[in-house]
């Protein structure tokens, strides 16, 4: 697992890096700028795990679940965030969307996909904690 981990670490760093010449062709340059930022925050944080990964000690199943989880946050949070960036979404970050808006379909479909993205981030971290220091 903490090759995968490690892979889409990289994997997600390329693309934040690539998504870092948003902010000059998107409609909001701010939200171009959080995805871009985002999206290198994640991508360290999946490298992180993959590096401390053998010292998790979980169940073949919870520790897929984990990984799982952990990914659809990383890449769902740059990927949304930078959807937001071309729509003008400003919901759920309005500092970064002021003087935006999109259709509320579009808000609301933008701030539920976030909301997920980030509660699977969240459950993903709560398992790998409870994997932390168990001996085997």
């Amino acid at each position: 697992m903490n090759k995968q981990l490690i892979r889409h670490g990289v994997i997600l760093m390329v693309l934040a890096s690539l998504s870092g010449v948003a902010p000059m062709v998107v409609t909001n340059a701010r939200m171009g700028l959080s995805a871009h930022v985002g999206g290198i925050m994640n991508a360290l944080l999946l490298l992180a795990l993959g590096a401390v990964w053998s010292t998790v000690t979980l169940t073949p199943s919870r520790e897929g679940l984990a990984a799982r989880l952990l990914l659809w946050g990383a890449y769902g949070n740059w990927a949304i965030t930078l959807l937001a960036s071309i729509t003008g979404a400003k919901e759920f970050a309005p500092l970064a969307g002021a003087g935006y808006g999109a259709s509320a379909v579009v808000e609301k479909g933008t701030l539920l996909l976030i909301t997920t993205a980030a509660l699977c981030t969240l459950a993903g971290l709560g398992l790998v904690f409870s994997g932390l220091g168990k001996r085997q």
